[in-house]
């Protein structure tokens, strides 16, 4: 799987787009699938992704090697981690790869290959690293607005309860 950018220029307009190129082979040994779970994340927060590999060959049993890593679309590594792994048939599973505190906010490919001997297959998916989400103005107006009404209720509940006992002692 190759990242990369086309830079788009014309008119002082420049627009960018993301690029993701997975290269297959003719006739594969595996297939590969990456899924990503939560597709914003804050810095230092952990990204997990759900990977689906088939082995369409004949053996079974065998033991693979699973490389998972966040790049950027410069190709750049950010982080990565591999582990072997045996398969029969099908395997999915759930990796997750800590953002880094230093990366910058942007776009970023969670790429995962399974290998076996010179045989491999890849999968990509992409998520965003934002900042932590604060409640939104919209939000915390329409909980105090909430509060005050259930207070104001209460209020009048009282009001209406103490008329009442005060017209029985009459």
């Amino acid at each position: 799987a190759y990242t990369g950018r086309i830079v788009i220029k014309g008119d002082g307009i420049e627009k960018i787009i993301n690029v993701i190129i997975e290269v297959k082979e003719k006739k594969p040994l595996f297939d590969i699938k990456v899924d990503v779970l939560n597709k914003i994340v804050s810095k230092g927060g952990k990204v997990k992704a759900n990977i689906s590999i088939t082995n369409f060959g004949d053996l079974r049993g065998m033991d693979i090697l699973l490389y998972v890593a966040i790049k950027d679309f410069d190709n750049n590594i950010i982080t990565f981690k591999d582990e072997s792994l045996v398969i029969d048939k099908e395997l999915s599973l759930i990796r997750e790869l800590k953002i880094p505190e230093d990366v910058l906010f942007g776009q970023y490919v969670f790429y995962s290959r399974v290998s076996y001997g010179n045989i491999s297959a890849s999968g990509t998916d992409v998520f965003e690293v934002k900042t932590k989400e604060t409640p939104s103005l919209k939000f915390l107006i329409n909980k105090t607005t909430i509060i005050i009404v259930i207070i104001i209720l209460f209020i009048l509940l009282i009001i209406v309860s103490i008329k009442r006992l005060a017209r029985i002692r009459r």
